[in-house]
């Protein structure tokens, strides 16, 4: 009985993938290659939802009696549905990178998540925060959510040296979902430094008068994103509300280039940094950054200092074989207790 990784395109979740595919012989069922820009608007990610389930019925025989399936994206709630309806015959079912950062789908996706609710099912989510707000707004039980960590398989080892030389003129802050640039906007108005945010045309925070120290680009290319963070004097991550996982894609970014973190007082940005170490924590954007940045900009050292830190929670926590062997764990345990 084979088992399949599912999911829309190749650029969901790659290492994952790899992974399921080359170390425990999972196939693959995906619909298009990697697409050239992620970012889509809510219209058009439903209309390529759509568009998944007609290919995932085109290829129904395929899947139709499976050991496990690891799927991504929204459709897993129509698979779920046709595993509940013994459509699809499954013996364990993933749903790999659960997270919603829209709070107010919680009254509907709980009562569709109750009624497509299938034995073996699991939820594998990015943070320990999530954990109880799931368990509170979509009455999932504790025993259905997985966690793991978003990061990838590979290292990046810096010394600092290279942190030193590649400290910028600039501060850096990115990232599309559950953003709050007007307050940081408002932060800088207070400062000479530079500032540089990269959003999406879908960040309406950003359709405003700026100051001539901040400037706003929108929807670049990844090598560029990772170029400006890597010469950057240090990066904000300036996240709006404490939705569980947010924000870590970006995240891993500044930790893997080893740079000094901001970010706000919440319990996703305590799991990945270290207050003091690793990163400097606020509570209000527009009041507390401005001192902070001032902060920083009088010690170097310090900013080196929560680079290497950073860089290196990274590697211990986030990246190599970590993720790696704590899916291969998730894998093959969930199985185990299957055979049990």
């Amino acid at each position: 009985m084979e088992s399949y990784v599912i999911r829309l395109d190749k650029g969901m979740y790659p290492p994952h993938t790899n992974f399921l595919k080359e170390e425990l012989g999972f196939k693959e069922l995906v619909k298009v290659d990697k697409k050239k820009k992620r970012l889509v608007s809510k219209k058009f990610t439903i209309l390529e939802s759509f568009s998944f389930i007609v290919f995932l019925l085109q290829n129904l025989r395929q899947i139709q009696d499976t050991h496990t399936i690891v799927s991504m994206g929204w459709s897993s709630l129509f698979l779920k549905l046709l595993i509940k309806l013994k459509i699809i015959r499954c013996q364990q079912f993933f749903w790999l990178g659960f997270f919603i950062h829209n709070h107010h789908l919680f009254p509907l996706l709980k009562q569709i998540m109750a009624w497509t609710a299938i034995n073996q099912e699991y939820y594998i989510i990015n943070s320990e925060a999530d954990r109880p707000i799931y368990r509170e707004h979509l009455n999932l039980p504790n025993h259905k959510l997985i966690v793991l960590p978003y990061g990838d398989f590979s290292s990046a080892d810096i010394t600092e040296s290279e942190i030193k030389d590649q400290l910028g003129s600039y501060y850096f802050a990115g990232g599309f979902t559950n953003r709050d640039y007007s307050s940081l906007i408002r932060a800088f108005r207070k400062l000479d430094q530079k500032l540089v945010i990269v959003g999406s045309h879908l960040n309406k925070d950003l359709d405003v008068e700026l100051p001539p120290n901040v400037e706003v680009l929108r929807d670049i290319p990844k090598k560029q994103f990772n170029h400006l963070v890597k010469n950057a004097r240090a990066c904000i991550l300036p996240l709006k509300e404490e939705t569980g996982a947010s924000g870590q894609m970006v995240m891993l970014s500044y930790m893997k280039q080893g740079k000094a973190v901001l970010a706000p007082h919440m319990r996703i940005t305590h799991e990945y940094l270290e207050e003091g170490h690793s990163g400097l924590f606020y509570n209000d954007a527009s009041e507390e950054i401005p001192s902070i940045i001032r902060y920083l900009d009088q010690d170097e050292d310090k900013i080196v200092e929560m680079g290497i830190a950073a860089n290196q929670q990274y590697n211990y926590d986030l990246g190599g074989d970590t993720i790696k062997q704590k899916l291969y764990h998730i894998m093959t345990e969930k199985s185990l207790q299957r055979i049990a």
